[in-house]
C-alpha cells in the first residue's frame, strides 16, 4: 500500500468523522473543510491509539496556533502520571510522499519549548487553559512531559540533530509519528488483527529484573526445579500475576515468540469464556505458559512466594496471556477476588542464555501445531526489515504463515519463501542452488547453516546486501516471463524456469543499457516500472534468451523451427559448471543494433499476436 493509497484511506476516515460530528462547532470552524482535518485527525489519532470516544476534554487549540494540539495525561503503571502534548500537521495529498518540513517541525519544537518552560500564553480556548495549568503544575513537581509530532509525510532524517538537542536540554523525550509509523500500527490492527504499540503509553522491556509471585503447590515447596541440562522450573502463578506482567510490558513479552497474540479468536473466546463461568475449572482446560529468562534467583527457599529473573519471554501461551489479562482487566474488583483465589497458570520457566538454543525449544514448544521453519525466523530484524519495505508497495511481504487476517483491495499478499527462492535465483545468481532446495529440501531456505549443512538462511538473506525492492523486482521478473517459458509457473522446479530467468536479467541489463545508451540504468527500478505495462518486451528478452542458449550449446532447430533437445537443454543448465560457462557467455555477449532491432521486433510480434487473439 503506497502511501497515497494509506493517505486517501485516512483522509476518507477524517471526512466521515467530520460528517459524524456535524454538531461539533470547534471541528467544523473553518469554510473550507480541509482546514477542519487537523482537529480531525487528532479526533482519530486518540481513538485509534487512545481507544478514546470522548475527545472534548482532550483537545485543545491555542489561539493563533495554525494546528491543533492535544494535552493528555495519562497514569503510567511505574511513574505515576506523564503528560503528553501533541501537535497535529495535515498534509495536502501532495505532500504525502514528501519529507516533514523542517522549518515547520523546528517551529513546532519551539513551541514546546514555551509549553516546557511556562511560556506559551493563555489563549481564549477554556480547554487548553486548564490542560495547561494542570501540566506547568506536572512540570513543576518534575513530572514527566513527552511531545509528540503527527504527521501524515515521510521522516526527515535532518530534523534528527534538533529532537537529539532538544532531548538533552530539557531531559524529556520527542517521538515522530511519520506517515510510515502509523501505516504499519494500521496494518498491524485492521490486517493482522493486533494492538500496535501505544505512544500514548512508555513501554518498558521485560529485560530488566522482575518480582514474580507464585502460589505453593502444596507439596511443601513452591516451585518444582529440573537441574539438567539446564536449570528449568514450574510454578503456579494468579491471573493478577499476568494482568500486571502485560500491563507493563505489553506485546514485548512475546518478542520471542512464533505468533502474536490476537485480538480476537475462538480460542481468546473460550479462555475468556471459562474465567467468567467455569473459574474453578480454569487450570484443568489450559496448558499453562512456556516462558525463558536469562536468570533467575540462587537458592530459592522452598515457601518462597516471589522470585526475581530476568529477560522474560513467553515463547507459548500468548493467547492465554492475552485472554487472562483482558478478562481481569474488564472484571469487577469483586470478580478479580475470585479469579485470584479459584483460578491458577502453569508456568514452565526455563533459564537459557543461549540464542541458538532459545530459538530451538521456542520451536518445539510450538510444534503441537503445524509450524514451518520460515515461522520461527519472524522476529528477525531482516525479516521486520523487509515487511516493513513492503508496506510501501502493492505486494506485503509475509514473515509469518497467516499473519495477516485480511488485506486491502489491491493488495497481495506474498510468503517471504516465494522471494528468498527468487532472490537466490536471480538476484544472487545461484538458480541451481534454488532448485535442488525446491527439490529435496523446501525447508533450506530459512534453515540455518550452522544448523544443517543445507542452510541456505545466511546466504539469501545478508543484511547490508538485500532489500525489499530488490526482492520484488526478481519476483515480478518471473511472473511477468512466465507465460513466454512456461504454461504452469508452479512446475518451474523441474524445469529449466529459474535459470533461464536468470539469464533474462542479464540480457534484459545489457539491452535496457543500448536501448538508453547510457551503463547506469538500475535494472531493478526499470523491472518494478516496466513489467506490467510492457511485458512483451520481457517476453521477448526471454524468448531471445532461450534462442541465444540453445545457438551457444549448438541444440539447433528441426525443420518446423521448434528447439529440438529440451530435455538435453534443461539437464545442461541444472549442471552447475556448465550453467557457469552459459553465463559467463551472457556477461560478455554485447548488444548490436541487429540484437537490439530483432529484440524489438520480437516484442512487436507479441504485441501482434496478442491483438489478433483479442480480436478473435
Amino acid at each position: 500500500m503506497v502511501n497515497l493509497d494509506f493517505y486517501s484511506k485516512i483522509n476518507t476516515e477524517l471526512e466521515k468523522i467530520l460528517r459524524e460530528n456535524s454538531d461539533n462547532s470547534a471541528l467544523h470552524k473553518h469554510k473550507d473543510e480541509n482546514k477542519n482535518k487537523s482537529y480531525a485527525l487528532l479526533m482519530w489519532f486518540l481513538n485509534f491509539y487512545g481507544q478514546t470516544q470522548s475527545y472534548s476534554k482532550y483537545i485543545t487549540e491555542g489561539k493563533g496556533d495554525n494546528s491543533c494540539d492535544i494535552i493528555l495525561d495519562v497514569e503510567d503503571v511505574e511513574k505515576g502520571k506523564i503528560f503528553y502534548v501533541v501537535q497535529s500537521k495535515w498534509n495536502n495529498e501532495k505532500n504525502c510522499s514528501k519529507l516533514i518540513d523542517s522549518t515547520e517541525f523546528k517551529s513546532a519544537l519551539d513551541d514546546f519549548k514555551l509549553i516546557l518552560l511556562g511560556e506559551k500564553k493563555s489563549s481564549g480556548n477554556s480547554d487548553f487553559n486548564r490542560k495547561y495549568k494542570q501540566l506547568l503544575k506536572h512540570a513543576e513537581e518534575n513530572g514527566q512531559i513527552k511531545f509528540i509530532y503527527l504527521s501524515l509525510a515521510n521522516f526527515n532524517s535532518e530534523v534528527e540533530d534538533n529532537i537529539e538537542s532538544f532531548e538533552k536540554n530539557y531531559n524529556t523525550e520527542v517521538q515522530v509519528l511519520d506517515i510510515n509509523r502509523i501505516k504499519r500500527d494500521y496494518i498491524d490492527f485492521y490486517y493482522k488483527k493486533i494492538i500496535p504499540n501505544n505512544p500514548l503509553e512508555s513501554y518498558y522491556t521485560p529485560d530488566e529484573e522482575i518480582k514474580l509471585n507464585i502460589e505453593q503447590l502444596g507439596i511443601r515447596k513452591n516451585y518444582l526445579k529440573i537441574e539438567r541440562p539446564f536449570d528449568a522450573y514450574i510454578f503456579l502463578i494468579r491471573p493478577k500475576t499476568i494482568y500486571e506482567l502485560f500491563h507493563k510490558y505489553k506485546f514485548k513479552l512475546f518478542f520471542k515468540n512464533v505468533r502474536n497474540p490476537l485480538l480476537s479468536s475462538k480460542v481468546n473466546e473460550n479462555i475468556e469464556e471459562t474465567l467468567k463461568n467455569e473459574i474453578p475449572y480454569f487450570w484443568y482446560f489450559n496448558n499453562g505458559i512456556t516462558a525463558l529468562t536469562t536468570y533467575v534467583d540462587e537458592g530459592i527457599n522452598p515457601t518462597a512466594k516471589s522470585i526475581n529473573i530476568t529477560g522474560l519471554q513467553i515463547i507459548n501461551g500468548a493467547q492465554t496471556v492475552y485472554s487472562v489479562y483482558k478478562s481481569y482487566k474488564n472484571a469487577s474488583i469483586k470478580d478479580r477476588k475470585i479469579m485470584d483465589k479459584e483460578a491458577f497458570l502453569t508456568m514452565r520457566l526455563l533459564r537459557v542464555n543461549s540464542e541458538k538454543l532459545g530459538l530451538k525449544i521456542t520451536k518445539y514448544t510450538n510444534s503441537q501445531n503445524p509450524m514451518e521453519e520460515r515461522d520461527f525466523w519472524a522476529n528477525d530484524d531482516i525479516q521486520v526489515k523487509l515487511q516493513q519495505e513492503s508496506f510501501n508497495t502493492h505486494y506485503w511481504y509475509e514473515k509469518r504463515r497467516g499473519e495477516f487476517r485480511g488485506a486491502p483491495k489491491g493488495i497481495e499478499i506474498v510468503p517471504n519463501e516465494i522471494f528468498a527462492i527468487h532472490h537466490l535465483a536471480i538476484n544472487l545468481q545461484k538458480p541451481n542452488e534454488a532448485c535442488k532446495a525446491l527439490k529435496e529440501r523446501k525447508d533450506a531456505f530459512f534453515l540455518s547453516r550452522q544448523d544443517d549443512k543445507d542452510g541456505l538462511y545466511e546466504e539469501i538473506f545478508v543484511e547490508n546486501n538485500i532489500s525489499f525492492h530488490s526482492m520484488l523486482s526478481a519476483m515480478l521478473l518471473a511472473k511477468t516471463v512466465q507465460p513466454f517459458v512456461l504454461d504452469n509457473f508452479e512446475v518451474f522446479p523441474d524445469t529449466n524456469f529459474l535459470q533461464t530467468v536468470t539469464l533474462s536479467k542479464i540480457l534484459l541489463k545489457k539491452f535496457i543499457n543500448w536501448k538508453f545508451k547510457s551503463d547506469s540504468v538500475n535494472v531493478n527500478k526499470f523491472i518494478l516500472d516496466n513489467c506490467e505495462k510492457k511485458s512483451e518486451l520481457f517476453g521477448a528478452v526471454a524468448y531471445y534468451t532461450n534462442r541465444v542458449t540453445y545457438e551457444y550449446l549448438g541444440f539447433g532447430e528441426n525443420e518446423s523451427g521448434d528447439f529440438v533437445n529440451r530435455e538435453k537443454f534443461s539437464n545442461f543448465l541444472h549442471n552447475s559448471t556448465k550453467f557457469e560457462l552459459v553465463k559467463e557467455h551472457f556477461e560478455e555477449l554485447q548488444i548490436s543494433e541487429d540484437i537490439g532491432q530483432e529484440i524489438d521486433g520480437l516484442a512487436l510480434d507479441i504485441i501482434r499476436e496478442k491483438e489478433i487473439d483479442e480480436e478473435e
